[in-house]
């Protein structure tokens, strides 16, 4: 009955934070703590806190006793006891872990923690047992809509080119045509030449800003296509358009898999981006370093810079460039120094059993 009343919603968030919320209602716990299992690198991050903050991430193989228990365990782990360096929060004294899985595989952890010793019994312990197969669902399911979103929004990304080349660019190609034989025309009327030519320079722009749109839209990643060579011809067109600078420092000795690889992209081309609308730069860098098993990204320029703590990250994309970086395992980092200046640093490193799948 109780996993009746678990969200239907596909919305990590509403999950997460509806699932704490019956977890204290019915066992009132001083801390709650859900923790999900990173596939890319086999880390498992804090991403849901109730009672203390700190939460550290754990990779696999340096998972808490208590964590590596509840793997094993067919049922919810209750401890009544918990020793001073064993539990999850400051002065737990009792718990209850269990691990949360779909469809056969591991999706995260869930700790329930009192600073009282003894402070569950055994039906606290067959509720969280109930609760963790469908709470594991919810989760799995939220985090594959999440990236089915994304996909459709890339290939949404791709409609929208197709469309502005079949109809936009080719409409904006007759207006200017017509433009010229109105011009022609009035090549004596010294009132209405001055108009058509300005309207021609118009159109014209308007014509190079599509077809720069339509680049930034269609350039991708792909098995032929490296992240060097992407980058090498983005930039080559940043530079023309904007008149800033730029420089590349690839190295590159194997690749990543592709679907990191165009994350990656994705977060260099919106850092990239900003840099040209925003930032008033005269110069860029992008620095980067690829293997079979690694990659590190840098993107900085000499702009006006930005208090980072206050800057709204919907309009700067921030967000989503945070969320791709955590889709592939990557560690994200946005700085602003005081002397001006913006960098992103992305860094990523697979675990070394994987490297093998990686190349």
């Amino acid at each position: 009955r109780v996993t009746r009343t678990l969200p239907a919603s596909l919305d990590l968030d509403d999950v997460l934070d509806s699932t704490i919320r019956r977890v204290r209602t019915m066992i009132d716990p001083d801390a709650v703590v859900v923790y999900l299992r990173n596939d890319a690198d086999d880390t498992f991050t804090p991403i849901r806190a109730h009672g203390f903050e700190g939460a550290g991430t754990y990779p696999l193989a340096q998972l808490p006793l208590i964590f590596r228990s509840a793997l094993d365990a067919p049922k919810t782990v209750r401890i009544d006891s918990l020793g001073v360096t064993n539990s999850v929060s400051p002065g737990g004294k009792s718990g209850l872990y269990a691990a949360l899985r779909a469809r056969g595989e591991l999706v995260g952890l869930l700790a329930i923690e009192s600073q009282r010793p003894n402070a569950f019994g055994q039906q606290q312990a067959e509720i969280v047992h109930g609760l963790a197969e469908p709470f594991g669902i919810a989760i799995d399911n939220a985090r594959m809509f999440h990236q089915i979103h994304t996909l459709a929004a890339d290939e949404e990304r791709s409609r929208i080119a197709r469309d502005l080349h079949d109809h936009i660019g080719s409409s904006l190609t007759l207006i200017g045509f017509e433009i010229d034989r109105a011009s022609t025309v009035a090549a004596h009327d010294s009132v209405l030449a001055p108009v058509l030519h300005e309207l021609r320079s118009q159109v014209n722009a308007v014509i190079a800003d599509v077809r720069e749109t339509l680049h930034d839209l269609r350039t991708e990643v792909t098995d032929e296509y490296d992240l060097g060579q992407t980058l090498t011809a983005h930039l080559r067109r940043v530079e023309q358009r904007s008149g800033i600078r730029t420089a590349l420092e690839a190295h590159i000795d194997g690749r990543l898999p592709l679907v990191q690889e165009r994350e990656l992209w994705q977060i260099m081309r919106e850092a990239i981006t900003n840099t040209e609308r925003h930032s008033n730069a005269q110069r860029l860098v992008v620095a980067f370093t690829e293997t079979a098993g690694s990659a590190s990204v840098s993107v900085r320029d000499d702009g006006d810079g930005f208090d980072v703590t206050r800057i709204d990250s919907e309009h700067y994309g921030i967000v989503g460039m945070r969320e791709r970086a955590q889709r592939i395992g990557a560690e994200f980092m946005v700085r602003s120094p005081s002397k001006g200046g913006t960098e992103v640093r992305v860094q990523l490193a697979l675990p070394a059993s994987r490297n093998g799948d990686a190349s």
